[in-house]
């Protein structure tokens, strides 16, 4: 996300839930972390500042085809909707957020969803 104040507010919440959590703020920021270190689930703002987070789905996922991408978004509408999901995008969450613990709980669905397929997979332990 692009609003520091969002950034550091849905991190805390993911920490206290247990979760190793790395901000970028920039297109440019996301890319280098998904290239330095393999993130499972990653929770991508539709605009950024030298970007948009439709194009970046679409990098992230070539990078690692395997990341759970949740788009979240101001600005929402039917076409990002479609375009996001069909992209790639396993949720979608509008702000301003009315309830942090739904974004908190479909992470953690995700998570269990990793850890059942890595549990199933002998390739992934």
């Amino acid at each position: 996300d692009d609003e520091p104040d969002i950034r550091s507010l849905l991190a805390k919440y993911l920490i206290r839930s247990g979760f190793l959590v790395e901000e970028a703020g920039t297109a440019a920021e996301a890319r280098d972390l998904m290239r330095r270190r393999f993130h499972n689930i990653v929770l991508l703002d539709i605009r950024l500042p030298d970007g948009d987070g439709k194009t970046l789905l679409l990098q992230l996922r070539e990078i690692n085809p395997l990341a759970n991408v949740v788009m979240i978004t101001g600005f929402t509408s039917m076409d990002n909707v479609v375009h996001c999901l069909g992209a790639g995008a396993v949720d979608y969450f509008t702000k301003p957020f009315s309830d942090l613990g739904e974004i908190v709980e479909a992470v953690e669905g995700l998570d269990r969803k990793i850890a059942r397929w890595k549990k199933s997979t002998p390739m992934a332990r």
